[in-house]
């Protein structure tokens, strides 16, 4: 699996880079009234309003820093019906590392975190995307934004 890597409160994170259509360096967003607090706000892709859910918000409990290593990472989600896409907000993104499968250890922590794997000499953690993809929270942003 080929894994985006990042960072959330100082730990190493990984997202499958299948499951991502595109990554983009962060935009300035405009408030959404009414979202949840995990959701930063959204901006124009492509002549499309494009939601931005924070990683850090939903799998850290605080808000990302926006830095210039702040990306966007832009996914599918479906989810009642309808579909669109969302970026998710990561911050500190170093780069990409090739990973086994096999070398992939059992997942702990909340939801959305998957097993850990070794990269660069570094332990870093799966963020389920996929999970992520079909959960509520998939369903309340695109109640929101795709009607």
């Amino acid at each position: 699996m080929l894994a985006v890597l990042f960072e959330m409160d100082g730990r190493l994170w990984g997202a499958d880079a299948r499951l991502i259509e595109t990554v983009i360096p962060a935009v300035r967003l405009r408030p959404v009234q009414g979202a949840p607090e995990w959701v930063a706000g959204a901006f124009n892709y492509m002549g499309m309003a494009v939601p931005a859910a924070d990683l850090s918000t939903i799998v850290c409990s605080r808000p990302s820093e926006r830095i210039f290593s702040t990306r966007y990472m832009l996914v599918k989600m479906s989810a009642g019906g309808r579909e669109g896409l969302v970026a998710l907000i990561a911050e500190r993104v170093t780069g990409v590392a090739e990973i086994d499968d096999a070398e992939i250890g059992p997942s702990s922590g909340n939801s959305f975190a998957g097993g850990v794997f070794s990269a660069g000499g570094r332990i870093a953690q799966i963020v389920e995307i996929d999970r992520l993809a079909r959960s509520g929270a998939a369903a309340e942003i695109l109640g929101l934004f795709y009607p």
